[in-house]
């Protein structure tokens, strides 16, 4: 079993040959202009959903744009969680003990050539919130009371499983 953190994702997506053409493609798309104010001075391509949070839509040209550097800052995904920022880089619900287990859980595990992502899903039959890892006969999941409960038991199974 591997296990493949969020920012290891990115790297891999980033480097990638296809995220090369995807880029590529979604300039050639925009006319090599911002798609905002149609300035053609220091472009740069733009998730529309952010790479952090939907890296299976990375790729998907429909998701990316051309933006200046100025108009660029000013979207809701410049850097990640941005609609969040005030005096906190995160969301409220997300600060603290709870931020950092989902932080540290590994976004993806690879088993056997295949990657399982991390979920997170309330349970209305058994009202329970369900964490963690599910794929055909794969199951590596916890359940508990409210998303915190769940979290922190897979948090708990990962932190001392070989």
């Amino acid at each position: 079993m591997k296990l493949i953190s969020s920012g290891d994702r990115i790297k891999s997506i980033r480097s990638s040959r296809q995220y090369k053409d995807w880029r590529k493609k979604v300039f050639e798309k925009n006319g090599k202009k911002c798609l905002f104010c149609g300035s053609k001075e220091k472009l740069e391509v733009d998730h529309i959903k952010p790479l952090a949070l939907y890296p299976n839509e990375a790729l998907e040209i429909k998701n990316g744009r051309v933006l200046c550097k100025k108009c660029h800052k000013k979207t809701d995904t410049w850097g990640v969680f941005s609609s969040y920022k005030d005096k906190s880089n995160i969301h409220p619900v997300l600060r603290g003990d709870l931020f950092f287990k989902l932080q540290s859980l590994p976004q993806m595990i690879e088993i056997k050539d295949k990657e399982i992502g991390f979920s997170l899903k309330y349970v209305p039959s058994l009202k329970k919130w369900r964490a963690g890892y599910k794929f055909a006969n794969i199951n590596l999941t916890k359940y508990g009371d409210t998303f915190e409960d769940a979290i922190d038991e897979i948090f708990i199974r990962l932190k001392y499983s070989k």
